[in-house]
């Protein structure tokens, strides 16, 4: 039934007008093609059960929520031409565009976005980083077996009109709907994959800005090609005719990625604290983003730092300024572990909490063989573990100074090992650590969209909780909730933080308009180049 439905309206659009956008006055032109590299595999393109960063990217482009941010962050519309909430912002209202259709031209309804919802909440789905989704009422019952599928707080009121009622007032809701779980999913097509849905091109049905060229290109561990989307009808046009995502292990041909900015064959890539200098001497746009914290990390699988109370030795040992003062350049001390982009209420959430991390405690010393004999450790002492940490100066540094600090409160001697940056991430990635010196990145502006990255089911797993993971899901979405899950994760001793670290993206000098940001990733929308 699909198939010739899909026919009928090949057949009537037989010619198809090519959309051409004017070149801008600024020098900057449109219709262009821009080339970026993604770091993460690309395994599905399925909104509801992404998992990478590199897939978010790749689906941002594709789809479109109800809402989409622009490149200044601020909440525009998508597939929703309005939208209204009643006084206590607990139920919102979405109206879509009468003219709004998925890429191969069928019509779009409100039924898209609720069937789209309802699969990720299905726990039959098996789709993980819900939390944006628990907000609306009795969503999480729902995905735990215990509410039906009537008691979700979404309700269909027409073809144009969707409606949410949330578990409690939240008055930057519409900003989440630009997320990927709520993005829509068309019922019939995804019967029609039985199962493929969002496996390759043929098994994706698209309705953002970009589509797939053909469904051919989008070959494996290799590269995805979009083009700009000649059904696309609402607001947010693609300024660039084609992106071409490549997938980091395909060859060696970019194997220096700034050299690949420069001389123009890539457009964007993220950029070592090192190197940003340099790409500004090579005259690149370098996009600095405050989206990340520097801290310790302790493996909780590892089978001394299991032990709760023995993480506490770790953490309560740290000299904390002795280990900041071996700083040379300037840096900015962390006072939580929660990054300064995450906002709360149009304000930086950290200005609202207060310090969060482990405080010095040289008394506990004494407490240590009855620690380690409550475990059945057999040592005097606690036994000697090993930090590992990115081989860069800033933070072998950094580390130095942890060793040190434990080296001297201790008794005992505590090692360092710096790795290549792919070798620290497969490790880290793998559990295969005891301490580490690591960087934590938000997904984002909202304090969910940090929070999420210490759950059990994140990518890479830094914490498994359960009792973490509950309150995540069941709290009621205010500040002092927020506040409660970033004292439990310093209570249980498993991040430490230093100092605000920063990502940083270097554009090349011919390219306008391309977005790096915790809520878009890399995003070429609004892109433009000079020839």
């Amino acid at each position: 039934i699909y198939m010739a439905k899909k026919m009928i309206r090949l057949l009537s659009a037989a010619l198809v007008l090519l959309l051409i956008l004017p070149s801008c006055s600024d020098g900057y032109k449109t219709d262009q093609t821009f080339r970026y590299i993604l770091t993460q595999s690309v395994t599905s393109l399925d909104p509801q059960t992404a998992k990478t960063e590199g897939e978010r990217i790749v689906i941002n482009h594709l789809f479109e929520g109800l809402c989409r941010l622009d490149d200044t962050g601020q909440t525009i519309p998508g597939a929703a031409k309005k939208w209204k909430a009643n006084n206590d912002n607990t139920v919102f209202t979405f109206t879509l565009r009468k003219n709004a259709c998925w890429n191969d031209g069928t019509p779009m309804t409100a039924d898209d976005f609720y069937f789209g919802i309802m699969r990720a909440l299905n726990p039959d789905t098996g789709a993980s980083m819900l939390e944006d989704l628990f907000l609306i009422k009795n969503a999480s019952l729902y995905n735990m077996g215990q509410a039906s599928e009537e008691d979700v707080g979404i309700k269909v009121i027409d073809n144009e009109n969707i409606e949410f009622t949330l578990e409690a007032g939240y008055k930057d809701f519409p900003s989440l709907t630009a997320g990927t779980r709520f993005m829509p999913c068309n019922r019939e097509f995804f019967e029609f994959t039985m199962g493929k849905y969002g496996i390759d091109g043929s098994n994706t049905l698209t309705n953002g800005p970009f589509n797939f060229e053909t469904e051919f290109t989008w070959e494996k561990n290799q590269y995805i090609y979009i083009q700009r989307a000649s059904k696309y009808n609402g607001p947010n046009v693609s300024q660039p005719l084609r992106v071409e995502f490549l997938l980091e292990d395909r060859d060696d041909t970019y194997e220096n990625k700034l050299a690949s900015v420069i001389s123009g064959s890539l457009d964007i890539t993220e950029l070592d604290e090192s190197d940003v200098e340099y790409a500004k001497a090579n005259k690149m746009t370098v996009k600095t983003l405050n989206d990340s914290v520097c801290g310790l990390l302790l493996n909780t699988e590892d089978d001394l730092l299991k032990n709760k109370p023995v993480r506490q030795v770790f953490m309560s040992t740290i000299d904390r300024q002795s280990v900041l003062s071996r700083f040379e350049q300037e840096i900015t001390e962390a006072r939580g572990i929660v990054p300064m982009c995450v906002k709360w209420d149009e304000r930086t959430y950290r200005d609202l909490s207060e310090n969060m991390y482990a405080p010095y405690d040289g008394e506990i010393v004494s407490e240590i063989p009855d620690i380690l004999e409550s475990f059945e450790i057999e040592s005097a002492v606690i036994p000697t573990i090993t930090v590992i940490c990115p081989d860069d100066e800033l933070s072998k540094n950094l580390s130095t100074g942890i060793v040190k600090s434990w080296n001297s409160h201790l008794s005992n001697s505590f090692n360092l090992e710096p790795l290549s940056t792919d070798e620290f991430y497969t490790r880290l990635a793998d559990k295969n650590f005891q301490a580490a010196l690591c960087y934590v990145s938000s997904d984002g502006v909202t304090p969910n969209s940090f929070f999420n990255k210490f759950t059990s089911k994140a990518v890479p797993t830094l914490m498994e909780n359960p009792v973490y993971d509950e309150m995540l899901i069941s709290g009621n979405f205010s500040i002092e909730r927020y506040k409660e899950l970033e004292e439990f994760i310093k209570d249980e001793y498993v991040f430490y933080p230093f100092y605000y670290s920063y990502s940083h993206y270097a554009v090349n000098r011919k390219s306008n308009g391309i977005i790096a940001s915790p809520d878009l990733g890399v995003n070429f929308i609004w892109a433009k180049k000079h020839d």
